[in-house]
């Protein structure tokens, strides 16, 4: 969600997180004592360069989706914006925006911020304000700062937590030029936090060195900097905070999130089962109408448990059918669903039930009778929200006034159905809703569905894939990740791979990697969508670091290819290899993802249209294996409408005369081929690992 939408700035004199003190030059308040008592900075060089000492709170939507707490000076003001962007579906974004330094005030104030959480991680740096002399006594620098971590873990036992180094000073008016004095207290001070970081164990985001090399970014007063460089912050927090992120364990969720666009989620929430992830041998039916049908978003869901699970044996098949309601599907599914004898239903419908201006409950109770012939076939049943209708988007096609709001009560009343039944639960109306209001602040032309404002495209359908995997408590972004520290010799951590045979050179590395599963890389055809997504949906690929190298650049090599040449900075930050810098694993699985691409349009296109065909057949009582009466009730029906473009039925009926037909079982053969090669293909080897000083 694009959290600038729901910000809510909280004036921290009204909740208290200031108090005047006077007490000397260095009081205990933390703050210089020419502050004002409303807790600002009176020294103009040090100024908020943004909107202020604040607290942001993000409006939280989904209860279960992690929260990140921002903590920083005005620094973070340059770097928000584009975290809290690229975190959008991933994680809610609060920030603390203030001018304090080191002092047991500070830790105090710290403690009743934290209240606002809980937060899964926290991310903060604080240096810009305790470079005075004076402001921190002597000899209380890394006991204040080492309380600091220790209030956060004291109240926060389960939080991940991050340390960013303050950035470099320059001179006022040369910005290539660090500033002597002001500049070697940065350094020391980064230094003795660091130490403590260690001591800790927290890692290190390294803003200083992410820009001492980068002077010509900053703007000339001495302490902010120009777009270029806050995006280089933004990018190193956003990497480290999804990393840890994979690696948390998800809190207690906190209030009920809302819904659309301000009204309470049901109570029910609560009470709707967790979704249980697929399990071996497991056959899962999608049961829907036309957007099931396109079903990218359960095609996208079969690449990642084929990518991630290589050794499940699961299969998906594919029931979704334009135009249909609950009462069209429950005539099929005996032929069309349960013929694949299925241990898994996922059931989303409303495009073409929910009635505009009207109570729900006839259609629901339309969708009770399937929901009911599915338990009786013995399947568990997750059932889904319907996605939106897009009413308010910039399009020249007319809006159906009130369609939005008559899915959001169909979607309510699922969910209301799914706690009755014991059955499990996705919302896919309210994450698509709110991905849609936050983004057409910006560009009302901007739209998650299609231009006729009913089908989610490619980057809507990734979006819901994402929400379901996150209903089943499932990390998408949990990649292998390797750490490694060069000075004391040692791997750090071998996360989701195992590592072998590492040695260590004057100035090389070398080992073998094998990884649990190859990164998860949605459909082919999806990729130019997905980079409209935020770049935290982005993230695939081994995660890489080498702590404290000498300084220069290195080349990594894989399999005795190189992947890139990366600074000793870069790697401390450390990389997550895949789209960026293709991998051997990474090209692997775009291989995985062509396959599926084509066993999805094989399913979705022509042996759907070969059901949806005999839908229309069987509904007018013509039996599909009578070729004769197919044919001419077919071709009638093309005659008929001949002369009109875009007749959806009359392309259906002309390739089903064309190939479908003939090809059906041809097509359902080659399908069972794919799926054993996406199979093949998934299966993780080991690779040859390199990094050389160039």
């Amino acid at each position: 969600m694009h959290q600038s939408m729901f910000r809510v700035s909280l004036a921290l004199v009204v909740i208290g997180f200031v108090l005047a003190r006077n007490d000397s030059a260095a009081d205990q308040s933390g703050r210089p004592a020419n502050a004002s008592a409303a807790g600002g900075e009176t020294d103009a060089r040090l100024h908020t360069d943004g909107k202020g000492w604040r607290v942001d709170k993000a409006r939280v939507v989904d209860a279960v989706r992690p929260r990140v707490l921002l903590i920083g000076d005005s620094i973070l003001n340059g770097y928000l914006k584009q975290t809290t962007t690229a975190l959008e579906g991933k994680a809610y974004v609060d920030a603390w925006v203030n001018q304090y330094c080191q002092s047991p005030h500070t830790n105090k104030v710290l403690a009743e911020v934290l209240d606002n959480g809980p937060y899964d991680v926290v991310h903060f740096n604080m240096g810009l304000h305790g470079w005075q002399s004076g402001r921190i006594k002597d000899g209380t620098f890394e006991p204040l700062t080492q309380a600091y971590v220790e209030v956060i873990r004291e109240k926060l036992p389960r939080a991940k937590i991050i340390w960013a180094a303050s950035t470099p000073v320059t001179v006022k008016g040369k910005p290539t030029e660090l500033d002597a004095e002001i500049n070697a207290t940065i350094i020391d001070h980064n230094r003795m936090a660091a130490a403590v970081m260690k001591r800790l164990d927290v890692p290190v985001n390294d803003f200083y060195g992410l820009l001492v090399d980068k002077l010509e970014w900053a703007r000339g007063d001495q302490f902010h900097w120009k777009p270029e460089a806050y995006q280089v912050l933004a990018d190193a927090a956003t990497a480290s905070i999804v990393r840890e992120l994979a690696a948390a364990k998800p809190l207690t969720p906190g209030p009920s999130p809302a819904r659309g666009e301000g009204s309470d989620l049901s109570s029910s929430q609560a009470k709707t089962p967790a979704v249980a992830p697929f399990h071996d041998g497991e056959v899962v039916l999608f049961v829907g109408d036309s957007i099931t049908r396109g079903g990218l978003f359960h095609s996208n869901l079969f690449l990642y448990y084929t990518t991630r699970y290589p050794q499940l044996k699961l299969r998906f098949y594919n029931s979704g059918r334009s135009g249909d309601n609950a009462v069209g599907t429950l005539a099929r599914l005996p032929w069309d669903g349960l013929q694949h004898q299925p241990d898994v239903a996922v059931v989303m419908l409303g495009m073409n039930d929910a009635v505009v201006g009207q109570p729900q409950d006839r259609q629901l109770a339309n969708l009770e009778k399937l929901v009911a012939a599915l338990k009786d076939a013995g399947c568990r049943v997750v059932q889904v929200g319907p996605t939106i209708y897009d009413e308010t988007v910039d399009v020249p096609t007319k809006a159906n006034v009130g369609k939005n709001a008559a899915l959001q009560a169909y979607s309510d009343g699922v969910r209301a159905m799914a706690v009755r039944f014991g059955n499990e639960f996705v919302d896919f109306y309210a994450p698509l809703q709110a991905y849609n209001l936050a983004h057409q602040q910006d560009d009302p032309k901007t739209t998650i569905v299609g231009a006729d404002r009913v089908h989610p495209g490619a980057a809507g359908h990734y979006l819901m894939a994402r929400t379901f995997l996150e209903a089943q408590g499932e990390k998408a972004a949990d990649e292998a990740t390797i750490r490694i520290d060069f000075l004391e010799s040692r791997l750090v951590e071998q996360h989701r791979c195992r590592v072998e045979n590492l040695a260590w050179a004057a100035e090389a590395i070398s080992f073998t990697c094998l990884s649990e599963h190859l990164p998860w890389v949605p459909e082919f055809k999806t990729q130019e969508a997905r980079r409209s997504m935020p770049p935290a949906y982005r993230e695939q690929g081994e995660f890489f670091q080498v702590r404290d190298l000498p300084v220069g650049r290195y080349a990594l090599l894989i399999d005795d290819r190189e992947i890139g040449v990366f600074t000793d900075r870069e790697l401390n930050v450390g990389l997550r290899l895949g789209e960026k810098w293709p991998t051997p694993q990474y090209e692997q699985a775009v291989q995985v993802a062509k396959l599926n691409e084509r066993r999805h349009d094989i399913e979705s296109v022509q042996l759907r249209g070969v059901a949806f065909v005999h839908a229309a057949l069987k509904k007018a009582g013509i039996d599909p294996k009578d070729e004769t009466a197919a044919t001419k009730f077919l071709q009638a029906y093309i005659d008929e409408h001949k002369s009109e473009q875009g007749n959806f039925g009359k392309t259906m009926y002309e390739r089903y005369l064309q190939s479908w037909s003939r090809d059906e079982a041809k097509n359902v053969g080659l399908m069972e081929e794919l799926v054993a090669q996406m199979r093949a293909e998934a299966q993780p080897k080991p690779h040859r690992w390199k990094l050389v000083k160039r």
